[in-house]
Parts: structure tokens; sequence; C-alpha cells
């Protein structure tokens, strides 16, 4: 990069560069390591568009830029991601939180609204909780208070989800508890809502994931064995025994899984099973209530 390149120059640089590359939305990429690299807000950096940039700045943002061309995600090189605009830190022990679990969230707390009101208390578990940010998100926007326990069995997850707790003020709202799925989770708890997004990719679409995906994101949580299902499987049998009286499912589900997830759903004894669609009408958030 020459020198004296103002922000406006830059920008355009690195956005050519970037589609050159095949990276994911190039414009929104160089715009989010420049301000990185300046220390300013994304919209600072249209006020600042006939700016030069100083040679510190610019060789730190050449190194951003280097590690995003060679793949690594951006929320990886950035150390956070938006969700549910809320801003969630991210390291590679822990999945980058994407549109599609929006929909989960979007669903309970619709819900929420239909079925409670002031002064009711929900009980909420979300099973996989990776960097949190589904409980989150959860206890932000919820309509009604609500103690919820999240879960995982990695420690070094758990630490990402701390961290977002407390960035959040939520210590008093959430709890989270080391378990492999149900396993640490007290027999007489019953939840309301029990939200998950389970690992479920198979093990084909696994090899077929793009770089940035399949050698930075953690395997543990995207593979769902050779169907995708296996996890799906294990939640479905089990969540059963810890939903209340009407209480929800509601867990994410791969592109192709809706009729498989359907079935698994009515033979294991759930009813009023329905699926939020993602922005391209793609079944995408699995939801079925208990049977009593």
């Amino acid at each position: 990069m020459p020198d004296n390149w103002t922000v406006k120059q830059l920008l355009e640089w690195t956005t050519e560069y970037f589609r050159k590359g095949g990276l994911d939305e190039p414009v929104l990429s160089a715009q989010l390591l420049l301000a990185k690299a300046m220390g300013c807000s994304k919209v600072d950096l249209y006020l600042r568009f006939n700016q030069q940039v100083n040679k510190s700045v610019r060789d730190k943002f050449r190194q951003l830029v280097r590690r995003a061309y060679q793949g690594e995600p951006i929320a990886y090189i950035l150390g956070e991601k938006e969700f549910f605009s809320l801003t969630i830190k991210v390291n590679p022990s822990v999945l980058i939180p994407r549109p599609e679990t929006e929909l989960i969230v979007q669903w309970v707390v619709r819900k929420s609204r239909e079925m409670f009101s002031d002064g009711d208390k929900l009980d909420i578990l979300d099973i996989g909780t990776g960097s949190g940010c589904i409980a989150i998100a959860l206890a932000k926007n919820l309509p009604v208070e609500a103690k919820i326990i999240a879960c995982d069995i990695s420690d070094d997850a758990l630490s990402v989800a701390e961290e977002n707790r407390s960035a959040h003020n939520l210590e008093d709202k959430i709890t989270f508890v080391k378990s492999e799925l149900f396993e640490n989770i007290r027999p007489e708890s019953k939840f309301d809502f029990i939200v998950s997004n389970p690992p479920y990719v198979t093990e084909r679409d696994y090899q077929n994931l793009p770089k940035q995906i399949k050698e930075y994101e953690p395997a543990c949580a995207l593979l769902g064995g050779e169907d995708g299902l296996d996890v799906i499987r294990r939640i479905i049998k089990q969540a059963k025994d810890y939903l209340k009286p009407e209480g929800w499912l509601v867990f994410e589900i791969g592109y192709d899984q809706k009729p498989a997830v359907e079935s698994l759903l009515k033979e294991g004894g759930y009813s009023d099973v329905e699926f939020e669609v993602d922005s391209s009408n793609i079944p995408r958030v699995a939801i079925a209530q208990i049977n009593n």
C-alpha cells in the first residue's frame, strides 16, 4: 500500500482485493478492519473519508487484511460479532454467532409476549451455549423476568460466555454450568423453554464447508455425526424430562433436516411441531411442545 493513502482509498483498494479473493462481504470486511486499525467506529470512517492514514495504522491494517485474506474469520480477528444488536465477544473456542440463530431468540421473545404477563417468571435452559449469545440476547429482550441456565461441555467456551455475561451485566440473570447436554442439570429442574444451537452438520457437508469455517471454528460445535442428527436425537429424547407442562423445545437445524427432525419430534411424543424459516425461506429452527 503506497504512502499518503486516505481512508477512502484504503477502503476501495481493500474491498477490491477481498472481492478478487472471494471473501464474503468484502465492503463490510474492509470497513470493519480499517475501523479496528484506526480505533474508531465504522460510522466514523465516513466522517474521515479524506483523512490520510499514518504509517503505523497502515501497517496494523495491512496485518489484519493479510489474516483475513488467508481465511481467518473477520469476527475472530476483531474478537467480536454483532448478534441481535448486541456485541458478543468471540474467539476460536466458540462458534461465530449467525443470523439463523437469531431466529431462536425472536421466536422465544415473541411467544413469551403471547403467553406471559407482568409478574410471571420464566425458567429457560440453553444447551450448548458457546459464546452465550442466545442466553444473553434472551436476558436482554424477554418481556418478563427470567432465570436462565446455560450449559456447555467446553471450559474455554464457558470462559468466553462468562466474559460476555459480565460485559452485559447479566450475572444475576444467567447461570453457567459445565455439562454435556443435560448431564449436570438437576433432574428436578423444569423449564418453560429449552433452547439450543446444537452440532448438526453432516460429515459429508463438513468436508465442503468454506475454509473460514472448517479450519477455524470448533469442529465439536459443528459436527453432528453421519446424518447430522446425533446430538439432536439426544436433545429430543432427554428434553421431555426437563420441560414444564406446555413447555417448548426450540433448536436450530440444518438446511435440509426438516423432514427428519419433524419425524423425530412426532415419534418422540411432541406436538405443535413448527419451523421458523430464514431469509431464503429455508426451515432453520424447529419448535415443539411436549404432549402431556
